[in-house]
């Protein structure tokens, strides 16, 4: 569930960085706000998630595990490409 938010961001960088084309003459941009919606939406999800399992470790002392290392890595890289991306796109 936590991978959500950067699967969409993916798709959406994707999908608002292509040129205009034909049947979208000034471009893909407006995709963006869509995106930024929808990564809205996933947010508190996650967010209870991580609260629930961090609840949950605490109570029976449990350890973060490699998977949780991995999470926290692959997120700061996309928060990383998100604003390398942003600043390319002046957006």
């Amino acid at each position: 569930m936590e991978s959500i938010d950067v699967i969409i961001s993916i798709i959406g960088i994707r999908i608002s960085s292509k040129p205009p084309d034909e049947t979208h003459p000034f471009g893909h941009s407006r995709f963006e706000p869509l995106v930024a919606f929808l990564i809205g939406v996933a947010l508190p999800i996650v967010a209870y998630e991580i609260g629930r399992d961090a609840v949950f470790r605490i109570l029976h002392r449990s350890t973060i595990g490699v998977n949780s290392i991995l999470s926290i890595l692959s997120k700061e890289a996309m928060a990383r490409y998100s604003i390398y991306v942003g600043k390319k796109l002046n957006s």
